[in-house]
């Protein structure tokens, strides 16, 4: 890419078409691509959460004043996780095609916050949540419940 911003690719990377953003505010901080409708993008970005249809065009508020630090859909594709940090670090599950959000129980983190966030497809209820402070944690059941496997970089 020769200018920074928002590029897609629907041909394994041969050509890369540049979106617009339009709509999109803040600061870029993650980018979260739907599993089956490669139209559907969501962006994180200091001052909220957005989601585009458009392979990145046209981006609306999902979320505003919320800074979306980690984003990842759901293996069936019907919500966004949202990993953020404003008073103490937040993980929620959000539907895009309406008001619905969860809040998912996060395990002790401090002031860490949620970099990542990655789902087994195979088991939907597994997930794992990575923290910039380099700990893991792992859940067997959508966040109910975590179990760490790695504190500051070091396996347990």
């Amino acid at each position: 890419m020769r200018q920074a911003g928002i590029s897609y690719t629907l041909n394994q990377g041969f050509s890369w078409r540049r979106a617009a953003g339009a709509g999109l505010n803040g600061q870029l901080r993650s980018l979260a691509v739907h599993p089956s409708n490669e139209a559907i993008v969501a962006a994180g970005t200091d001052a909220g959460v957005f989601l585009s249809r458009d392979h990145g065009e046209r981006f609306e508020p999902l979320a505003r004043g919320q800074r979306g630090l980690a984003l990842q859909f759901d293996p069936d594709g019907r919500s966004l996780w949202v990993g953020s940090f404003d008073a103490g670090p937040t993980l929620q599950r959000m539907s895009f095609d309406g008001p619905r959000r969860e809040s998912v129980a996060l395990p002790k983190l401090g002031r860490d916050a949620v970099a990542y966030i990655a789902h087994n497809p195979a088991r939907p209820g597994e997930m794992a949540i990575a923290t910039f402070e380099r700990s893991v944690f792992v859940s067997q059941d959508r966040g109910k419940t975590w179990k760490e496997i790695a504190t500051h970089g070091q396996s347990k």
